[in-house]
């Protein structure tokens, strides 16, 4: 059984569960919204630090794919941000929940590839 559920909120972090019954993990949404800051005060080369740090940190345990294409749409990297995106889609990231009003993606909403992955989020047109 595939699933997204939000647990519930504590403050400004969401605490979200993604997975089957027997395979969960938790995380927060603070992660990718820290960085993607740095890239838009104009701390660009720490921001692609922390990215490029996330990414290795990804191959070791889970890191939200969502949070690491939150920060490439910061740094204006959109093909690595549709490729995060794409993984994040293939794990059923809960924070996906969040495409479709998040003003952070207003750069890639005009994209075809953003629509597209609406659509097979299952989003309504």
């Amino acid at each position: 059984m595939k699933a997204f559920w939000c647990r519930n909120q504590i403050g400004n972090e969401l605490v979200c569960e993604a997975g089957t019954t027997t395979q969960r993990r938790k995380f927060s949404c603070k992660e990718g919204i820290k960085r993607s800051v740095l890239a838009k005060s104009g701390k660009r080369a720490e921001a692609q630090s922390e990215v490029e740090q996330l990414v290795t940190l990804s191959k070791q345990r889970y890191v939200s794919p969502y949070n690491i294409a939150l920060i490439y749409v910061a740094l204006d990297q959109r093909n690595e941000a549709f490729e995060w995106l794409e993984k994040a889609y293939q794990q059923r990231d809960p924070l996906l929940i969040q495409l479709r009003v998040e003003p952070k993606w207003t750069t890639l909403r005009s994209d075809p590839r953003f629509q597209d992955l609406l659509r097979r989020i299952g989003f309504p047109s």
